[in-house]
């Protein structure tokens, strides 16, 4: 199966997995009162719709560059991962600012036994839905899929965690510590804020340097560096300049090369397919994740200070 064909089938599995869990957290949210419930269904219908998008958005970029988009249509990826990401951020601060209400004011009463039912069904196919979308994302080489299984994970925690404290609520209602009971439900909702609220921002923050261009600061970028160093150490160089960026699903590596002496037509070629090759070998590592697909690789040799200066900024605009 193409890349392309399985990022596609997993995300329309998402669309249906995503349609179930709302139907099934709203239905359990009106049983039972719990707002943790609900949220965990709001976290699902939120899912629903941004997959839709997502379906639009992997048509587009795998579409090739043309006039209009020279460097091909990767950014629309990180601008979909950043909304996402703030999407979920922002109902998470909504969701906790409802739950402190509601615990300065008595707490709420939930249906124990309903809730559970709900959680361990929830926590177990989210569980399976985060493993499937992670494998889909690997084999995909796509941060698509990848955000998608983090969402999953969130769902999936917060699942676990209603199932674990409404089993708590359960063992309260045959103790002395009954009055304690109102307050499980908010306190559950930012408990579970508060321990996956760094999920989001994580992907808020890599999705955010994508856009505004910023070189990435990860495993893959630090493989690079080391890769070029030690392919260019023994050419007669003056000076080099390596740049790097993500662009959705693209990595984009630009290295420009200030060379002592004249370098054929013909061996600059092999000079790029060497590193070329390099690179691809670094794509091994699954914490690299480097293949033909992604990369997008720019080699450029000159004589001239000015046109290595020129390539990044020009010194006199440099602040």
């Amino acid at each position: 199966m193409k890349q392309s064909d399985l990022e596609k089938k997993t995300i329309r599995l998402g669309v249906w997995l995503g349609c179930f869990f709302v139907a099934l957290g709203l239905l359990f949210a009106f049983l039972t009162g719990s707002e943790a419930i609900l949220l965990d269904a709001l976290f699902s219908l939120i899912g629903v719709v941004l997959a839709l998008v997502t379906m639009t958005v992997s048509r587009l970029v795998q579409r090739p560059a043309d006039s209009k988009y020279p460097f091909g249509y990767w950014y629309y990826e990180s601008f979909l991962n950043l909304a996402k990401s703030a999407i979920i951020l922002v109902l998470s601060c909504v969701a906790l600012t409802s739950a402190c209400i509601a615990l300065f004011n008595g707490g709420r009463s939930v249906e124990a036994g309903w809730a559970l039912i709900y959680a361990l069904i929830a926590s177990v196919g989210c569980l399976l839905a985060s493993f499937i979308f992670s494998r889909a994302a690997k084999k995909a080489q796509s941060t698509l899929l990848e955000v998608d299984a983090a969402n999953w994970r969130i769902d999936a925690v917060l699942s676990g965690a209603i199932a674990l404290a409404f089993t708590l609520v359960k063992c309260l209602e045959q103790s002395q510590w009954q009055s304690l009971i109102p307050y499980v439900d908010p306190a559950l909702v930012v408990i579970l804020v508060v321990l996956t609220l760094a999920i989001p921002v994580r992907i808020l923050r890599s999705s955010w340097h994508s856009v505004i261009g910023r070189t990435p600061n990860s495993p893959r970028s630090r493989a690079v560096e080391l890769c070029v160093n030690s392919i260019f150490e023994s050419l007669p160089l003056k000076s080099k300049s390596l740049r790097m960026l993500n662009a959705g699903r693209a990595f984009y590596v630009q290295l420009y090369l200030l060379v002592e002496q004249d370098i054929g037509i013909v061996e600059q070629d092999g000079i790029r397919k060497e590193l070329y090759e390099a690179l691809l070998a670094l794509g091994g590592d699954q914490s690299i994740n480097i293949s033909s697909d992604n990369l997008v690789l720019s080699v450029v040799f000159t004589q001239k200070t000015q046109w290595l200066e020129r390539s990044v900024m020009p010194e006199s605009h440099k602040p």
